[in-house]
């Protein structure tokens, strides 16, 4: 947290380069916005190390866009064993046995990409005192077209994926006689949903900006590493192209690629896109997941992903690919800002939770496992957009032993345009009886400042949200539609030093089990404490239940955003009528074993049984 504030501070007083020799796993809107900003607000560029685990990874800052990502070499143009490597590299720069400053007032020999960042920060910074009408793109571009190509004297497995090549300062500073083009916008649709299932042909066009000396007639052609796609369409002429952001597309004359039978299931197909002119050759690297296992559902004012092993908006929240998140405000015109980090059912006992939401100690469980995929009907039943799957937690180590067949609904009409309906049918398939059973949906919203939001309750309508707490900001909201069970909202903090009671459920702190049941099956009505608020999530449930052997349970959740609090409660309103259509009132009152008569008893009954019609297949 403290680097990305130290990048904003630095671009605000004035540093045209920023080096930024730390870093970590995993990404995050947070971050790529202070870059955006830092670049593209105050023209600073920011150099970062590519990280020292020796692997082909993402890391991060040096892996956000606009970033210049540097990897290590040594005194022989190798690459470094420790320095990542991949795609994602601009360029190497020297990092082994840099003889530097140390803590002590003296100095000493070190190595890392924590080194070589600093060399390419220091050219960088030459390069924009040499030429200083270029802005901090340019001058990333300007270093990485004047590299030395270093490729032959390293391994083939290595081969496109240490960048540029490495730096060489007396070239970058000798002349602007390259031009330098850069996919600054890619796009790719299958003209439908927007899920690349097999069959699909895909249509790919982006917007090409020149960065530095004009080129004259550039070709594109288009190749992939995977034999499971066809490229059906893969050559385009953008011709000529205008120096220092000068820019053309393809959209007239997009590549088309068809995904073939043979694709594994959320293949990462890596397409190269090669860029001639004359003398200049630039291959640009980018994926697409191809064969997925979600469905993105994007026909009204949120949009998000529903994947097949349990989880809503990602596959993977780590890097936050194979699906959207939770966007709003969404529109197909330009979407909106993702206001989700992760989001999954969890299912559990007293002591024993199924589930693939984060764990103690940054990874996830992997309980839920897919017995069908999740697919869009054709023709939809119940909503205008239904979508069907079945999992179970055969993944466990100690299964529940539950089966779960997963819907999702979504309308367009006015009044249900800013929510998706969850639904999940537990099957008990133990053998046993399972007790105190409770199943919600865990969630971490980062609703723009991630830091900046607080959580609440609306008890009546079975809503637990979170919001940002900025003028105008956005709301987020999980409420408990079904009717069987009662609503249970555990509103956290993710860290543990955040809360000052310090007797809350920390997902970000301990996560485990006995956490998992915890904030499943108890109330806290608030989270963020007193002043702008905190980072935040929460878990909504349903519980307690009680399933013998063979018996079922329905649970169903609306997920939903909004613009102030009003907005979510209305809309809180809208979806709890449709989903109980025979109802428009939640009940406050809970029934109890001497008064199976109260109101919500009844609701109960009746809700169930238009249900039951509503949803025969139940």
């Amino acid at each position: 947290d403290y680097g990305y504030a130290g990048i904003t501070y630095a671009a605000d007083h004035g540093a045209s380069v920023i080096n930024c020799s730390w870093g970590g796993a995993g990404g995050g809107q947070l971050g790529q916005d202070v870059i955006d900003y830092a670049t593209i607000n105050k023209d600073a560029l920011v150099v970062a190390g590519a990280g020292n685990s020796g692997v082909d990874d993402m890391f991060y800052p040096a892996g956000y866009t606009y970033v210049l990502n540097v990897a290590s070499t040594n005194s022989s143009d190798e690459k470094s064993g420790f320095s990542n490597f991949g795609y994602a590299i601009d360029l190497c720069a020297p990092g082994e046995l840099i003889y530097a400053t140390d803590n002590n007032n003296g100095y000493t020999y070190m190595s890392g990409t924590s080194m070589a960042s600093p060399v390419a920060a220091g050219c960088a910074a030459l390069v924009r005192a040499e030429y200083p009408f270029l802005d901090a793109m340019q001058t990333a571009e300007q270093l990485k077209v004047t590299c030395d190509n270093i490729y032959p004297v390293n391994q083939s497995i290595y081969q496109d994926k240490l960048g540029a090549g490495r730096i060489n300062l007396f070239s970058a500073v000798s002349g602007i006689t390259q031009p330098s083009i850069v996919m600054i916008e890619r796009n790719v649709s299958d003209g439908g949903d927007e899920a690349f299932v097999v069959d699909d042909t895909l249509s790919i066009d982006g917007i090409f900006t020149n960065y530095l000396a004009p080129a004259g007639s550039v070709t594109a052609t288009l190749t992939a590493q995977s034999s499971n796609v066809q490229i059906i369409d893969g050559t385009t002429s953008l011709g000529a192209i205008a120096a220092f952001g000068g820019s053309a597309d393809n959209a007239a004359d997009p590549f088309t690629v068809k995904i073939l039978s043979g694709a594994t299931v959320n293949e990462k197909v890596t397409f190269e896109l090669e860029l001639t002119d004359g003398s200049y050759n630039t291959t640009i690297f980018f994926q697409i997941i191809v064969n997925v296992d979600y469905i993105n559902i994007t026909i009204n004012d949120v949009a998000t992903s529903i994947t097949s092993k349990s989880l809503t908006g990602f596959n993977d929240f780590s890097i936050q690919l194979e699906g959207l998140g939770f966007i709003y405000p969404y529109s197909i015109l330009g979407t909106g800002t993702n206001i989700l980090f992760d989001c999954g059912l969890m299912v559990g006992t007293t002591n024993n939770v199924s589930d693939n939401v984060r764990t103690t100690g940054g990874g996830t469980d992997e309980d839920f496992v897919a017995v069908n995929n999740v697919q869009r009907l054709p023709v939809p039943v119940f909503s205008e957009f239904d979508v069907e799957g079945d999992f179970n937690d055969a993944g466990s180590g100690t299964p529940l032993g539950i089966d779960i067949a997963h819907k999702a609904f979504a309308w367009t009409e006015t009044g249900h345009r800013k929510y998706v309906i969850v639904e999940y049918d537990i099957t008990n398939n133990s053998g046993g009886t399972l007790s105190a059973l409770y199943a919600g949906l865990y969630a971490d919203w980062d609703i723009n400042e991630y830091d900046k939001n607080k959580g609440g309750t609306v008890q009546d309508r079975r809503l637990g949200y979170i919001y940002d707490t900025q003028t105008e900001g956005v709301w987020a909201g999980m409420q408990v539609v079904s009717t069987s069970g009662d609503f249970v909202h555990n509103a956290m903090f993710n860290n543990a030093t955040d809360d000052p009671s310090g007797s809350g459920v920390y997902p970000n702190t301990s996560y485990g089990t006995p956490d998992k049941y915890a904030s499943l099956s108890t109330m806290s009505m608030t989270s963020g404490g007193t002043g702008v608020g905190k980072d935040v999530c929460n878990v909504v449930s349903t519980g307690p239940f009680t399933l013998t052997a063979g018996e079922s349970v329905i649970v169903a959740f609306a997920i939903m955003a909004g613009d102030d609090l009003d907005d979510i409660s209305e809309t809180a309103d809208s979806a709890y009528t449709k989903y109980n259509p025979c109802t428009d009132v939640i009940a406050t009152s809970s029934p109890t074993d001497e008064n199976c008569g109260g109101a919500r008893s009844e609701e109960r009954r009746v809700g169930k049984e238009c249900r039951s019609r509503w949803s025969p297949d139940h």
